[in-house]
Protein backbone atom coordinates (compact mmCIF):
# COMPACT_ATOMS: atom_id res chain seq x y z
CA UNK A 1 0.00 0.00 0.00
CA UNK A 2 1.50 3.36 -1.28
CA UNK A 3 2.19 6.10 2.08
CA UNK A 4 -1.04 8.63 0.16
CA UNK A 5 -3.05 4.91 0.88
CA UNK A 6 -2.46 4.68 4.14
CA UNK A 7 -2.81 7.98 5.30
CA UNK A 8 -6.24 7.92 3.69
CA UNK A 9 -7.35 4.98 5.77
CA UNK A 10 -6.08 6.93 9.26
CA UNK A 11 -8.02 9.74 7.97
CA UNK A 12 -11.00 7.59 7.30
CA UNK A 13 -10.54 6.10 11.07
CA UNK A 14 -10.64 9.41 12.52
CA UNK A 15 -13.46 10.56 10.72
CA UNK A 16 -15.57 7.32 12.01
CA UNK A 17 -14.42 7.79 15.64
CA UNK A 18 -15.05 11.13 15.41
CA UNK A 19 -18.66 10.51 13.93
CA UNK A 20 -19.31 8.33 16.58
CA UNK A 21 -18.04 10.62 19.53
CA UNK A 22 -20.19 13.39 18.13
CA UNK A 23 -23.08 10.59 18.45
CA UNK A 24 -22.26 10.36 22.18
CA UNK A 25 -21.73 14.22 22.92
CA UNK A 26 -24.94 14.73 21.99
CA UNK A 27 -26.81 11.71 23.08
CA UNK A 28 -25.33 12.98 26.82
CA UNK A 29 -26.64 16.36 25.71
CA UNK A 30 -30.54 14.92 24.63
CA UNK A 31 -30.36 13.19 28.12
CA UNK A 32 -29.53 16.06 30.48
CA UNK A 33 -31.88 17.93 28.98
CA UNK A 34 -33.97 14.82 29.11
CA UNK A 35 -33.59 14.88 32.86
CA UNK A 36 -34.54 18.15 33.21
CA UNK A 37 -38.26 17.59 32.24
CA UNK A 38 -38.50 14.22 34.22
CA UNK A 39 -38.39 12.20 30.86
CA UNK A 40 -36.25 9.20 30.24
CA UNK A 41 -38.28 8.44 26.38
CA UNK A 42 -34.91 9.71 24.70
CA UNK A 43 -33.12 5.83 25.27
CA UNK A 44 -35.97 4.17 23.19
CA UNK A 45 -34.96 6.92 20.09
CA UNK A 46 -31.39 6.80 20.76
CA UNK A 47 -31.11 3.18 20.07
CA UNK A 48 -33.41 2.98 16.76
CA UNK A 49 -30.95 5.86 15.59
CA UNK A 50 -28.05 3.76 16.48
CA UNK A 51 -29.49 0.21 14.91
CA UNK A 52 -31.22 2.16 11.98
CA UNK A 53 -29.46 2.02 8.37
CA UNK A 54 -28.67 5.35 8.69
CA UNK A 55 -25.02 6.99 8.21
CA UNK A 56 -23.33 7.96 11.07
CA UNK A 57 -22.99 11.03 9.35
CA UNK A 58 -27.14 11.27 9.04
CA UNK A 59 -27.26 9.63 12.99
CA UNK A 60 -25.30 13.04 14.55
CA UNK A 61 -27.60 15.30 12.05
CA UNK A 62 -30.64 13.70 13.70
CA UNK A 63 -29.37 13.78 17.06
CA UNK A 64 -28.52 17.12 16.83
CA UNK A 65 -31.88 18.34 15.93
CA UNK A 66 -33.78 16.48 18.82
CA UNK A 67 -31.36 18.38 21.12
CA UNK A 68 -32.23 21.59 19.85
CA UNK A 69 -36.17 20.45 20.13
CA UNK A 70 -35.91 19.57 23.79
CA UNK A 71 -33.53 22.32 24.43
CA UNK A 72 -36.27 24.75 23.22
CA UNK A 73 -38.83 22.68 24.96
CA UNK A 74 -40.70 19.95 22.96
CA UNK A 75 -41.41 17.29 25.13
CA UNK A 76 -38.78 14.46 24.95
CA UNK A 77 -41.38 11.68 24.37
CA UNK A 78 -42.40 13.55 21.37
CA UNK A 79 -39.23 13.90 19.76
CA UNK A 80 -38.64 10.25 20.82
CA UNK A 81 -41.79 9.09 19.18
CA UNK A 82 -41.50 10.86 15.86
CA UNK A 83 -37.78 9.23 15.72
CA UNK A 84 -38.65 5.81 16.67
CA UNK A 85 -42.32 5.96 14.75
CA UNK A 86 -40.43 7.63 11.79
CA UNK A 87 -37.48 5.31 11.48
CA UNK A 88 -39.36 2.53 11.87
CA UNK A 89 -41.89 3.66 8.82
CA UNK A 90 -38.68 3.92 6.60
CA UNK A 91 -38.78 7.70 6.75
CA UNK A 92 -35.49 9.32 5.64
CA UNK A 93 -33.52 11.04 8.36
CA UNK A 94 -33.59 14.52 6.14
CA UNK A 95 -37.36 14.23 6.56
CA UNK A 96 -37.38 13.18 10.19
CA UNK A 97 -34.73 16.55 10.64
CA UNK A 98 -37.44 18.71 9.04
CA UNK A 99 -40.57 17.53 11.32
CA UNK A 100 -38.16 18.33 14.41
CA UNK A 101 -37.09 21.34 13.05
CA UNK A 102 -40.57 22.28 12.08
CA UNK A 103 -41.85 21.94 16.10
CA UNK A 104 -39.23 23.54 17.41
CA UNK A 105 -39.24 26.85 14.89
CA UNK A 106 -42.96 27.04 16.24
CA UNK A 107 -42.37 26.49 20.24
CA UNK A 108 -39.32 29.03 19.26
CA UNK A 109 -42.37 31.48 17.80
CA UNK A 110 -43.57 31.14 21.25
CA UNK A 111 -47.21 29.63 19.14
CA UNK A 112 -48.68 26.51 20.74
CA UNK A 113 -46.64 23.60 19.22
CA UNK A 114 -48.87 20.41 20.18
CA UNK A 115 -51.38 21.04 17.11
CA UNK A 116 -47.78 20.42 15.08
CA UNK A 117 -46.89 17.60 17.02
CA UNK A 118 -50.27 15.90 16.79
CA UNK A 119 -50.47 16.35 13.61
CA UNK A 120 -47.11 14.67 13.08
CA UNK A 121 -47.61 11.78 15.38
CA UNK A 122 -50.74 11.34 13.77
CA UNK A 123 -49.56 11.23 10.42
CA UNK A 124 -47.31 8.65 11.52
CA UNK A 125 -48.77 6.64 12.73
CA UNK A 126 -51.63 6.11 9.62
CA UNK A 127 -48.46 5.75 7.37
CA UNK A 128 -49.16 9.23 5.91
CA UNK A 129 -46.40 9.63 3.05
CA UNK A 130 -43.40 11.71 4.97
CA UNK A 131 -43.19 14.58 2.37
CA UNK A 132 -46.99 15.11 2.60
CA UNK A 133 -46.84 15.04 6.41
CA UNK A 134 -43.84 17.82 5.84
CA UNK A 135 -45.96 19.98 3.61
CA UNK A 136 -49.20 19.82 6.12
CA UNK A 137 -46.82 20.78 9.10
CA UNK A 138 -45.36 23.19 7.67
CA UNK A 139 -48.38 25.17 6.17
CA UNK A 140 -49.79 24.61 9.85
CA UNK A 141 -46.92 26.47 11.41
CA UNK A 142 -47.43 29.40 9.13
CA UNK A 143 -51.54 29.61 9.89
CA UNK A 144 -50.54 29.51 13.40
CA UNK A 145 -48.01 32.50 13.15
CA UNK A 146 -50.90 34.05 11.10
CA UNK A 147 -53.45 33.43 13.79
CA UNK A 148 -51.59 34.36 16.54
CA UNK A 149 -51.64 38.63 15.95
CA UNK A 150 -55.37 38.10 15.02
CA UNK A 151 -55.99 36.01 18.18
CA UNK A 152 -54.57 39.20 20.17
CA UNK A 153 -56.02 41.85 18.06
CA UNK A 154 -59.73 40.10 19.07
CA UNK A 155 -58.58 39.41 22.75
CA UNK A 156 -57.34 43.87 22.72
CA UNK A 157 -60.61 44.62 21.13
CA UNK A 158 -62.44 43.94 24.46
CA UNK A 159 -63.88 40.32 24.37
CA UNK A 160 -63.97 38.84 28.03
CA UNK A 161 -61.42 36.40 28.72
CA UNK A 162 -62.79 32.87 29.45
CA UNK A 163 -64.28 32.18 33.20
CA UNK A 164 -62.09 30.79 34.70
CA UNK A 165 -61.23 27.36 34.77
CA UNK A 166 -62.05 26.70 30.95
CA UNK A 167 -58.91 26.07 29.25
CA UNK A 168 -59.30 26.93 25.09
CA UNK A 169 -56.86 27.28 22.72
CA UNK A 170 -58.22 30.22 20.48
CA UNK A 171 -55.00 30.46 18.55
CA UNK A 172 -54.95 26.66 17.61
CA UNK A 173 -58.86 27.27 17.08
CA UNK A 174 -57.96 30.05 14.19
CA UNK A 175 -55.20 27.96 12.37
CA UNK A 176 -57.35 25.04 11.86
CA UNK A 177 -60.13 27.56 10.30
CA UNK A 178 -57.31 29.38 8.36
CA UNK A 179 -56.63 25.37 6.87
CA UNK A 180 -60.09 25.00 6.02
CA UNK A 181 -59.46 27.92 4.14
CA UNK A 182 -61.89 29.81 6.04
CA UNK A 183 -61.19 33.44 5.26
CA UNK A 184 -59.30 35.96 8.22
CA UNK A 185 -61.91 38.45 7.98
CA UNK A 186 -64.78 36.01 8.56
CA UNK A 187 -62.80 35.61 11.41
CA UNK A 188 -61.92 39.09 12.91
CA UNK A 189 -65.84 39.71 11.76
CA UNK A 190 -66.64 36.99 14.12
CA UNK A 191 -64.60 38.61 16.97
CA UNK A 192 -66.14 42.33 16.57
CA UNK A 193 -69.96 40.32 17.08
CA UNK A 194 -68.40 38.31 20.26
CA UNK A 195 -67.15 41.78 21.45
CA UNK A 196 -70.97 43.69 20.38
CA UNK A 197 -72.80 41.20 22.52
CA UNK A 198 -70.14 41.58 25.69
CA UNK A 199 -69.05 37.82 24.69
CA UNK A 200 -66.27 35.86 26.13
CA UNK A 201 -63.49 34.29 24.40
CA UNK A 202 -64.55 31.08 25.00
CA UNK A 203 -67.49 31.94 22.99
CA UNK A 204 -65.33 33.23 20.01
CA UNK A 205 -63.24 29.88 20.28
CA UNK A 206 -66.58 27.71 20.17
CA UNK A 207 -67.69 29.83 16.99
CA UNK A 208 -64.99 29.61 15.04
CA UNK A 209 -64.45 25.71 15.64
CA UNK A 210 -68.17 25.42 14.41
CA UNK A 211 -67.67 27.29 11.57
CA UNK A 212 -64.51 24.96 11.06
CA UNK A 213 -66.66 21.73 11.84
CA UNK A 214 -68.78 22.80 8.98
CA UNK A 215 -66.71 23.64 6.32
CA UNK A 216 -64.96 19.88 7.24
CA UNK A 217 -68.31 18.08 7.07
CA UNK A 218 -68.43 19.51 3.55
CA UNK A 219 -70.67 22.75 3.90
CA UNK A 220 -69.49 25.88 1.74
CA UNK A 221 -66.94 28.30 3.28
CA UNK A 222 -69.33 31.07 2.47
CA UNK A 223 -72.14 29.08 4.30
CA UNK A 224 -71.08 28.10 7.11
CA UNK A 225 -69.85 31.90 7.54
CA UNK A 226 -73.28 32.93 7.31
CA UNK A 227 -74.75 30.45 9.59
CA UNK A 228 -72.47 30.57 12.71
CA UNK A 229 -72.65 34.83 12.29
CA UNK A 230 -76.70 34.50 12.25
CA UNK A 231 -76.09 32.70 15.13
CA UNK A 232 -73.76 35.01 17.07
CA UNK A 233 -76.23 38.11 16.33
CA UNK A 234 -79.22 35.79 17.44
CA UNK A 235 -77.33 35.60 21.05
CA UNK A 236 -76.54 31.52 20.36
CA UNK A 237 -74.18 30.07 23.41
CA UNK A 238 -71.65 27.78 23.02
CA UNK A 239 -74.49 25.05 23.92
CA UNK A 240 -76.84 26.06 20.95
CA UNK A 241 -73.67 25.92 18.30
CA UNK A 242 -73.39 21.96 19.54
CA UNK A 243 -76.72 21.82 18.65
CA UNK A 244 -76.62 23.15 15.29
CA UNK A 245 -73.21 20.45 14.89
CA UNK A 246 -75.53 18.13 16.13
CA UNK A 247 -78.62 19.05 13.47
CA UNK A 248 -75.75 18.80 10.27
CA UNK A 249 -74.71 15.43 11.77
CA UNK A 250 -77.91 13.94 11.93
CA UNK A 251 -78.42 15.30 8.36
CA UNK A 252 -75.41 13.76 7.00
CA UNK A 253 -76.47 10.66 8.78
CA UNK A 254 -79.97 10.68 7.02
CA UNK A 255 -78.06 11.07 3.64
CA UNK A 256 -79.51 14.53 2.99
CA UNK A 257 -77.77 16.77 0.59
CA UNK A 258 -75.82 19.85 2.11
CA UNK A 259 -78.48 22.79 0.59
CA UNK A 260 -81.09 20.43 2.38
CA UNK A 261 -79.15 20.69 5.72
CA UNK A 262 -78.11 23.97 5.62
CA UNK A 263 -81.83 25.22 4.44
CA UNK A 264 -83.61 23.18 7.16
CA UNK A 265 -81.03 24.93 9.50
CA UNK A 266 -81.63 28.31 8.54
CA UNK A 267 -85.31 27.79 8.74
CA UNK A 268 -85.09 26.46 12.57
CA UNK A 269 -82.95 29.11 13.05
CA UNK A 270 -85.84 32.04 11.89
CA UNK A 271 -88.65 30.15 13.98
CA UNK A 272 -86.68 30.16 17.01
CA UNK A 273 -86.38 26.13 17.21
CA UNK A 274 -82.93 25.41 17.09
CA UNK A 275 -81.77 26.82 20.45
CA UNK A 276 -84.63 24.62 22.03
CA UNK A 277 -83.46 21.39 20.19
CA UNK A 278 -80.61 20.61 22.84
CA UNK A 279 -83.71 20.97 25.49
CA UNK A 280 -85.45 18.31 23.81
CA UNK A 281 -82.95 16.50 22.42
CA UNK A 282 -84.50 16.89 19.20
CA UNK A 283 -83.73 13.41 18.14
CA UNK A 284 -80.41 13.97 17.10
CA UNK A 285 -77.18 11.80 17.82
CA UNK A 286 -73.91 12.64 18.39
CA UNK A 287 -71.72 15.95 17.64
CA UNK A 288 -70.98 16.91 13.97
CA UNK A 289 -67.07 16.99 14.15
CA UNK A 290 -67.23 12.98 12.61
CA UNK A 291 -66.89 14.59 8.91
CA UNK A 292 -63.52 15.88 10.29
CA UNK A 293 -61.97 13.15 11.92
CA UNK A 294 -61.98 11.40 7.70
CA UNK A 295 -59.33 13.81 6.94
CA UNK A 296 -56.05 13.58 8.26
CA UNK A 297 -54.51 17.03 7.65
CA UNK A 298 -57.68 18.75 9.65
CA UNK A 299 -56.71 16.35 12.55
CA UNK A 300 -54.77 17.99 15.65
CA UNK A 301 -55.54 18.68 19.24
CA UNK A 302 -58.93 18.01 21.04
CA UNK A 303 -62.07 20.04 20.56
CA UNK A 304 -62.60 22.73 23.28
Amino acid sequence: MTRNGQMMRTLEKIFALLSVAGVMTLTFAMYAHAEGSGSNHLDEARTTIERSSLAKEAQVALLAKADRAVTAGIPAEDVAIIITRGLKQGVSGPTLEGFLETATVVKEQHLPSRLVLDRIEQGLAKGVPGERISGVTQNLSRHLATAKPMVEKIESSGVKPAPSGRPIAPIETVARALERSIPPDAILRMGEKVQARKGSMALFDRAIDTMTVFVGNGMQTEQASRMVHSAIERGYSEKDLGTMERYLAEGLRKNRSMDEIVSGMETRMERGEMRDMHESGGGMGGPGAGGMGSSWSGMGGPRH
